[in-house]
Order: C-alpha cells, then structure tokens, then sequence
C-alpha cells in the first residue's frame, strides 16, 4: 500500500503562554472568547491529518459554525483577523482556503525530527512557507505535479480497496434509499398501533384523547389518502342511508380528522358499512322522537362507532335496559346514551339515597364531569 505524503501528528503541545500571546489576548478581546476557541480548533487540526496545513472547504466552515454554536459570518470574521494578524497566511488562505503559517510549519519540523532519522518526510511545495535555510534537511519538496503523481500511487494502488467500498457504499445508499420509502409509506401501509403506541399518537393529536376507540392490531388498508378513504365513506352512507337521514354533500375537515382517528383505531370500511346499516335496527338513530336524528359526522365520530358496532342503540338493548324517571326525559329530550342520560340517571340514584334534588343533580353533574 503506497503512502501519503504528509503524515498527521497524534499529539501536539500548546505553548505554555497561549492564552497570553499578544494576539491571541487582542483576538480575545476583539471577538470574545468562542473566536480564541476557534482559532485553537484549527490550530490543532493543521497538525492532525496533513501534519503542517488544513484546508477549509465549505462544509468545514458550517461543521465548525455548528460545533460552537455561531453563524458562519462569525467563523469568516475570524479567519480575516488571522489572515489580518499573520497568524495564518494570508495568500494561501484567500487563494486555496489553507490554513498555515511559518510558525505551524516550524512545530511540525520539531516534531517529525524522529521520523526524518529513518526517512524523508516529503510535503507540498506550494504550501511549504519556510526558506530553504530554515527546512531541515529531512524534508523534502515536491512540487504539484510529483505531490499528486506520488500520491497517485496512494490512490492506485489502493483501487483495489476503493473498488472493494465502492460495492459497501453502493450497499448503504440502497439501505438509505429503502428505509426513506418504507417512512413515506408508512402512513399508507403500515400497521396500526396497539397499546402504547396508540396512547402516543393520542396525546400528540389534539382530539385523539377524546375519542377513545377498542383498536384491532394487525390489520392493513388500501394505499389510499384519508380525501379518498372519507368521499368514500360518505358515498357508502349515501347509498345506505340517503333516504332514512339527512343528506352528506361533501366531507368536512373536521370529518376527515375523524375518519383518521377511526383508521388509526382499526375500523376499516366493513365497520363503516356496519355502522350505517344499524340504522335499520334502531328506531332512536332514524329519529323516532321526532327530535333528533343521527348525522354523518356522529356516526363517523369513533366512540360513538364503537357504541353502535357494540349493539348499544339497538331497539331491542333499549327495551331490555328501560330507562326510568329522569332518564326518560332525558330519552325523550333526543339524549338517549349521552352525557345528559346519565347525569339524569345518577340524579335519581342520589335523590333515591336521600338527597335533595338541587343536590343530587350537582353530585351527578360532578360524577360526570370526572367520569369525562
């Protein structure tokens, strides 16, 4: 495997006086003391990968923004008080986005000067800034076009290994491409949530919680948006009960928010079907009373689904569980099986226990305000 041709150092000191070197103390107090961090950042990684450089592309300048939470203005501030300062040099910094300067170049000298016993340590003419006095004699300049072609061996004789990843990569891009439409989907195709998972989702949404519905795990419904799902729905309640209740024109939000609610709790269109058609069976949804009727958006509305699927409005559960006193009136009100039925029903039980009426219409209004 050929080499490259600069080695990075693991480990280099900071000098003692640091934090009071003249201009890293006007930098301090021009800029604050998050540009002295940064400039301490990239300081240390001139020395970690090319040993005596970094350049600093695009993605480096937001990596950093990022890491110590600032703008890019900010990092681009500090760079121009570098180059303004000779901390870095200022024509490799605006023409090739390098950071170096001789004093970077002088440390990593010092610290290869073990390495350069047993072999050269070759580094880029172009960026090399000390006189050839001042290099040592263990280092050697290439120029461009011998930097590149050397390291050409680098990257050739290692095709075998990139051609090798190139298949990994190919790999994990496919990986990340599947797992993106398997998200996408999710909503389309996925199972619904049991348990748990449903009590999320509930608090997440702002009606979920009011609604709770006995969940089906396991089941699956068509690819189809909730618009689709709902104008269907509302063409099914047409055709079964256009004649019987009062016409549906055209689906609301709000209906459609219920008809989400409903799938994310398992109903699926047979349920609906169901539904709808227990219209037949119940004298009070088809408004016997002559009062009150039941409307699409309340059939939809998944407590009141689960009710109905339950047999709860049937003509012949009413007759076997008779209403009494006050919860007759409230059955002749068109509230059968709602809040007001059973705030009249405990009000009887109270004034049964020896309450006054005042009094157990309170007691029965708290009971359901907590049973809510």
């Amino acid at each position: 495997m050929g080499r490259p041709l600069s080695d990075g150092l693991p480990y280099i000191g900071l000098p003692t006086n640091w934090f009071r070197l003249p201009e890293n103390r006007i930098l301090r107090a021009k800029l604050g003391d998050k540009a002295l961090l940064i400039w301490t950042d990239l300081y240390l990684s001139c020395f970690e990968i090319n040993g005596y450089y970094k350049a600093v592309t695009e993605d480096d300048v937001a990596v950093l923004a990022d890491e110590h939470k600032c703008s890019e203005n900010f990092i681009g501030q500090v760079m121009h008080f570098l180059a303004q300062r000779s901390l870095v040099d200022a024509t490799l910094l605006h023409s090739d986005k390098v950071v170096t300067s001789r004093d970077i170049q002088l440390t990593f000298q010092e610290a290869v000067k073990s390495r350069g016993k047993t072999r050269e340590i070759e580094v880029r003419e172009g960026y090399w800034l000390l006189s050839k006095k001042e290099t040592r004699p263990f280092i050697k300049l290439c120029s461009e076009k011998d930097f590149f072609g050397k390291n050409g061996g680098y990257c050739g004789k290692n095709g075998s290994y990139c051609g090798k990843n190139e298949g990994f990569f190919s790999r994990k891009e496919k990986k990340g491409k599947e797992r993106k439409r398997k998200e996408n989907t999710r909503l389309t195709a996925a199972k619904y949530p049991t348990g748990a998972e449903f009590q999320e989702l509930s608090q997440k949404g702002k009606r979920l919680a009011k609604y709770p519905v006995g969940l089906k795990p396991g089941r699956r419904y068509k690819s189809q948006s909730i618009s689709q799902r709902g104008e269907a729905i509302r063409r099914l309640y047409e055709e079964i009960c256009g004649g019987v209740l009062s016409p549906q024109p055209k689906v609301t939000d709000k209906q459609l928010d219920l008809i989400r609610m409903g799938t994310l709790g398992g109903y699926r269109m047979a349920d609906y079907r169901a539904v709808f058609e227990a219209v037949g069976e119940s004298s009070f949804l088809r408004g016997s009373n002559g009062k009150w009727r039941a409307t699409f958006e309340w059939f939809i509305t998944p407590e009141k689904m689960k009710k109905v699927l339950d047999g709860r409005y049937r003509d012949y559960a009413r007759q076997k569980y008779p209403a009494k006193s006050g919860a007759k009136d409230a059955e002749r009100n068109g509230s059968f099986d709602t809040d007001e039925f059973f705030e009249a029903a405990l009000a009887v039980s109270y004034r049964n226990m020896g309450y006054s009426e005042d009094e157990s219409k309170r007691l029965a209004a708290m009971s359901g305000a907590l049973g809510n």
